[in-house]
């Protein structure tokens, strides 16, 4: 049977975590899926556990060597992946797999949809009421169907089409950001792209994330917003964002303080997998208050199909 979906599992040092999410992974895999996980050489525990996932037959592809950063790790799958669709999964985050089967089933019938992200949540680790729904993308990608504006959206819902790769790139190494330079760069491009209108993740915000506030405030001095701005935006509304991101970047540095002291202070992080049940659950009843099409799937027009 020929693979249609190749899920890619990067991970590193985060043990407590991958024995929820990989399982979870595992647990909701298709007979035509596989998953192939690029582990960063850990040191917690997280490579015995893997081999030992792999040698049951869990995991299809196991790599677990040094690289420079997550869009490498990224690479590295993709480049490996035997599948028609790509879905990036991460370590510390929540996935619905239900949706992410009918994006599958989606893609694979309309052979011209070359992008699919969807409904995204983000959530301060164990504080529900920090919950909220990424609004700002729906609405970024109803502007990009109407009047072609490239956008930015958080990559944890993306699933695209292996074969775009050739068209459109593989993720900077570059930036700390590779689901923001990715987005704009397909976008300028004018990808054919498809959202998704109902829950397909949930970004948890914890004291080991990868965009921590460290990341975020070195971000701004990048030049990835420099390579697409004086051409997509006006010189003010690229000053706008850069200002409010530097205040976000700001905010975001003391609640990591904070969080990584009360982290030194008990001892150790502790993840709660009582938290992913319950914040899983919250987001099914929340989104009946964000839907503002009625549409399950919402297409971009199709410039370039």
């Amino acid at each position: 049977m020929s693979i249609k979906l190749s899920y890619i599992y990067v991970t590193k040092n985060k043990y407590e975590y991958v024995k929820i999410t990989l399982s979870n992974l595992i647990n909701h895999k298709g007979v035509d899926d596989e998953i192939i996980v690029v582990d960063g050489n850990s040191s917690d525990g997280t490579v015995s556990y893997l081999y030992d996932l792999e040698k049951s037959g869990y995991i299809d592809i196991l790599v677990s060597e040094d690289d420079i950063n997550e869009s490498h790790a990224w690479n590295k799958g993709i480049l490996l992946a035997n599948g028609e669709l790509i879905k990036l999964i991460s370590d510390d985050d929540i996935f619905f797999y239900d949706s992410i089967k009918r994006c599958k089933d989606f893609m694979l019938a309309n052979n011209e949809v070359e992008v699919l992200f969807g409904s995204t949540y983000d959530v301060q680790s164990q504080n529900l009421d920090s919950l909220r729904f990424l609004q700002s993308s729906l609405d970024d990608f109803l502007k990009y169907r109407d009047f072609q504006t490239p956008f930015t959206f958080c990559g944890l819902s993306l699933m695209f089409r292996k074969s775009i790769i050739s068209k459109f790139g593989l993720f900077s190494t570059l930036t700390f950001a590779p689901d923001t330079e990715f987005s704009l760069r397909i976008t300028k491009l004018k990808a054919n792209i498809t959202y998704y209108n109902d829950p397909l993740c949930i970004r948890v915000e914890n004291p080991s994330s990868n965009f921590s506030f460290e990341t975020a405030y070195k971000f701004e001095y990048e030049g990835v917003f420099l390579l697409y701005a004086l051409k997509i935006i006006s010189n003010s509304s690229f000053v706008f964002f850069n200002l409010k991101f530097y205040f976000k970047s700001l905010i975001r540095r003391l609640i990591f303080t904070n969080a990584k002291k009360a982290e030194k202070f008990n001892n150790g992080f502790i993840v709660d997998k009582i938290f992913y049940t319950k914040i899983t659950e919250e987001v099914k009843k929340d989104f009946n208050y964000n839907i503002v099409n009625s549409d399950l799937f919402i297409r971009s027009t199709t410039w370039n199909s």
